[in-house]
């Protein structure tokens, strides 16, 4: 179903999107219900995306505070073969 809408517009834009729409053989009213189709969505996976990011958000905010609790009790920099020949000698005893 289709809609009348008046629009109030500056003189000159109204001549120009008049002459691009018969350039591209097109109506105005299809040029117009193409941009607002087009504002809806990207609005609407605006809004998505948003919803995602809170989401994320709250994700990231746990894993920051399991950083936080736990950050400094590993050593930055450890020799896996050292620690594993530790390991080895404390568990064999020798």
């Amino acid at each position: 179903m289709t809609v009348r809408l008046n629009l109030t517009l500056n003189e000159s834009v109204v001549k120009r999107i008049k002459s691009y729409a018969a350039h591209r053989k097109v109506s105005v009213s299809q040029i117009v219900e193409e941009q607002f189709e087009e504002i809806l969505r990207v609005e609407k996976r605006s809004i998505k995306d948003s919803r995602s990011r809170k989401k994320h958000s709250s994700e990231d905010d746990s894993f920051r505070k399991f950083l936080d609790t736990y950050a400094g009790s590993i050593p930055g920099h450890v020799d896996y073969n050292e620690a594993k020949s530790d390991y080895l000698r404390k568990k064999h005893g020798t």
